[in-house]
C-alpha cells in the first residue's frame, strides 16, 4: 500500500493521522490535532510496513490504515 503525501488516515481506534512523505520515501503520520502548529510526528512507517511510535513496534501496520479520502494542505507559514 502507497500512503497519500498529505492524505488523511484513520486508525482502527478511530484517530486520524495527516500523511508527511519525506524525500526519502519515509512516511511520518501526523495527528490531525498537532498538523497545523508543529506537524511533529507521533507514528513512522518502516519500509515492511509496520506502524512504530518512538522506535517500537506498534500492534498496526499501513494495512490497517483507513483512507478517509480527504487530503490536507501544508500549514501556513506563520510571523512572529
Amino acid at each position: 500500500m502507497k500512503l497519500k503525501n498529505l492524505g488523511i488516515y484513520a486508525l482502527p481506534d478511530g484517530r486520524e493521522f495527516v500523511v508527511d512523505v519525506e524525500a526519502s520515501n519515509v512516511y511520518r503520520l501526523c495527528s490531525r490535532h498537532t498538523w497545523n502548529f508543529t506537524r511533529a510526528p507521533e507514528y513512522t512507517v518502516t519500509p515492511e510496513g509496520k506502524i512504530v511510535n518512538k522506535g517500537q513496534p506498534t500492534e498496526w501496520g499501513v494495512e490497517h490504515l483507513v483512507d478517509t479520502g480527504r487530503r490536507e494542505q501544508y500549514p501556513k507559514a506563520t510571523f512572529l
